[in-house]
């Protein structure tokens, strides 16, 4: 039951993440730059992947181990924003990366 639990946590969550692909794409100047930018091919692997593994169980590559990328690009981003040392931000980053992969490949 663990396992469908997640799934159907990893389902809604895809969901929420594709509503937000498809608005933005709805409202971006080029629609076919949006699509072809690093972070939303990482999208649209992840969103689909995580909604077509509790569909499809069998002989289904899951694309969740991405997820670490698009995090880390997004606290990568929120790092330069903010202005901590140098050495605090690659704490930072280091430490998001290692978690998201463990928790990533552990599931």
């Amino acid at each position: 039951h663990s396992q469908r639990a997640s799934d159907i946590i990893d389902f809604v969550a895809s969901g929420l993440f594709g509503v937000r692909f498809i608005d933005g794409w709805m409202r971006a100047n080029s629609r076919m730059a949006y699509t072809l930018r690093l972070q939303a091919l990482l999208d649209v692997f992840t969103i689909t992947s995580a909604i077509a593994v509790p569909l499809l169980r069998e002989s289904w590559l899951p694309f969740t181990f991405l997820r670490p990328i698009s995090m880390t690009q997004a606290l990568s981003r929120l790092m330069r924003v903010t202005d901590l040392p140098e050495l605090y931000e690659q704490l930072a980053l280091t430490l998001a990366e290692f978690f998201s992969m463990v928790f990533t490949f552990a599931g």
